[in-house]
């Protein structure tokens, strides 16, 4: 008999409504088990009692490896032995394991994340050690490599992302073995969503069927132009971070944010325990309050009033931690450096235009914004300015890996990507920067963008565009963020046919895997 395979399935919080019925409706379809990995006890309760039907899966609960980071940092004698092992499990895989698995881990990775030092820092940022860190991203590995043993995967799922501590190891025991590895992930326009096939948020079947696409014609360009919209997250998060800044509701915040630490705490919940302080928390959200009032004065300039003769580089602010950044960009994440190296870099009749991110916002390490403002020819933009006509006005945009990227690129303006990965490099008008010193080519690149080149990045923006909007999983209709309720068959039908056409017969081989599922 073919031994039973399993499709792993990380389920994220975020997506939390599909993933129980989309396990079910795969099983049918692919003959694979599902195993749904998840952190606590507290998850098995949730996803048991989910919809009120117990889970039809089985349950691998992943040993508490921020706990276990706490314990390694506080051990005093160094082994050596550990470190050597895990330097070859570096070179193994092409790594190292503080670009690639620590960057990712606002717990254990803090320290390196240098522009985000404003956020709440916990227990384990404050005393991870060298050993720490490694001991536990081995451990993680060994946790997963036996999971691989007990539970052999055929199909890996997660709801975004794939790396950091957490992740990373898995991705890696899928790239090793061919095994398929997808990620719900946001296509950066709108409610589209795509299943990529890496941790990098990148699809090979999205960007085949894009080169597929015919070029635009004129009426598409403007139809582009005109309904391109930003990533629905930010719509619905940046509203509620508007409506949120008065002291009352800052305080009623607060009050919550302490009762559930007390409550959690008393529950022995695992993210009271090693997550960080409510004092900590506090002191961001008010923070927030008292860096939006910093901002705002900061932005001593308007788009509109930005002189015809200007030329306006655009260089939006990330957040910090996140998987956008630290895990998507393990190479290059340093923000204030590349801001400062941009400015360096532009011509005198050029200015840096810099926009912080609204989720930011009380998180930035302290410092950051005086530096960037004291820059000569770095003009601070109002956060609440749509970003989109910024791009529109801008006659360059500079991004590590924000989505401000992909909408510059679909609306035909040179974008400089400082991350190593994504999809938008598969344009021709998005250069990849592979260190400072291409900075230098950025007069050549706005001179050379002349009104044909213009015509011809539009042309190749719109045709990207429209493969996203013909591919990608359209969810707006969905009420996906926040859901809580039910999925309807029709919308599980819809999502896993989107998964089901990334599982070719080059990358899985549906016939050797499916075996009678014993019930």
């Amino acid at each position: 008999m073919v031994q039973q395979r399993y499709i792993w399935i990380f389920p994220t919080l975020l997506h939390r409504w599909l993933w129980k019925d989309l396990a079910r409706d795969l099983e049918k379809k692919l003959g694979l088990r599902p195993l749904f990995i998840i952190a606590d006890e507290q998850d098995r309760q949730f996803w048991e009692r989910q919809f009120d039907e117990p889970l039809d899966a089985e349950i691998a609960v992943h040993f508490d490896y921020l706990s276990y980071a706490l314990d390694a940092s506080e051990k005093s004698v160094v082994d050596y032995e550990a470190l050597c092992r895990a330097a070859n499990f570096e070179k193994t895989h092409g790594i190292t394991l503080m670009r690639d698995m620590v960057l990712g881990c606002r717990h254990i990775g803090r320290a390196y994340i240098l522009g985000g030092q404003g956020h709440p820092a916990s227990k384990v940022s404050k005393m991870i050690s060298r050993q720490g860190a490694v001991h536990t991203c081995m451990a993680i590995t060994d946790d997963f490599e036996k999971m691989a043993e007990n539970y052999p995967p055929g199909l890996m799922l997660v709801g975004g992302g794939g790396g950091g501590v957490y992740m990373k190891s898995a991705c890696l025991i899928a790239r090793q073995n061919g095994i398929p590895f997808r990620s719900l992930v946001h296509a950066r326009f709108a409610d589209y969503y795509l299943w990529a096939d890496s941790e990098f948020e990148e699809s090979e079947c999205f960007r085949q069927f894009h080169t597929s696409q015919p070029a635009p014609k004129k009426f598409d360009i403007d139809y582009v132009h005109k309904h391109l919209t930003p990533t629905g997250l930010s719509v619905v998060g940046f509203a509620q971070i508007r409506a949120g800044t008065d002291w009352i509701k800052i305080m009623r915040r607060i009050v919550i944010i302490l009762l559930r630490n007390i409550y959690g705490r008393l529950r022995g919940y695992r993210k009271s325990r090693v997550g960080p302080s409510s004092i900590e928390t506090a002191r961001m959200i008010i923070r927030q309050r008292l860096d939006r009032i910093k901002l705002k004065k900061l932005a001593t300039i308007k788009i509109n009033d930005i002189p015809a003769a200007e030329k306006v580089i655009y260089f939006p602010l990330q957040t910090e931690p996140e998987h956008s950044l630290n895990v998507l960009s393990p190479e290059h994440s340093n923000q204030l450096a590349t801001a400062v190296e941009l400015a360096l870099s532009l011509p005198a009749d050029a200015i840096l235009a810099v926009k912080e991110h609204p989720y930011q916002i009380g998180r930035r390490t302290k410092g950051t914004y005086e530096t960037l403002a004291a820059l000569p020819n770095v003009a601070f933009i109002d956060i609440d300015e749509s970003s989109i006509e910024l791009i529109k006005r801008a006659d360059l945009v500079a991004v590590i890996s924000s989505s401000a990227g992909y909408e510059a690129a679909a609306l035909g303006k040179p974008v400089l990507h400082f991350g190593r990965h994504g999809q938008a490099l598969d344009l021709p008008h998005v250069y990849g920067m592979k260190g400072f010193s291409d900075l230098t080519h950025i007069p050549e690149i706005i001179a050379n963008n002349t009104e044909e080149a213009k015509q011809i990045q539009r042309r190749d923006g719109a045709r990207y565009y429209l493969a996203i909007e013909k591919y990608c999983l359209d969810m707006s209709s969905f009420d996906a963020h926040g859901r809580t309720a039910r999925p309807t068959p029709e919308e599980i039908s819809e999502i896993s046919a989107s998964l089901l056409k990334t599982l070719s017969s080059s990358l899985f081989d549906i016939s050797e895997t499916r075996t009678q599922v014993k019930k």
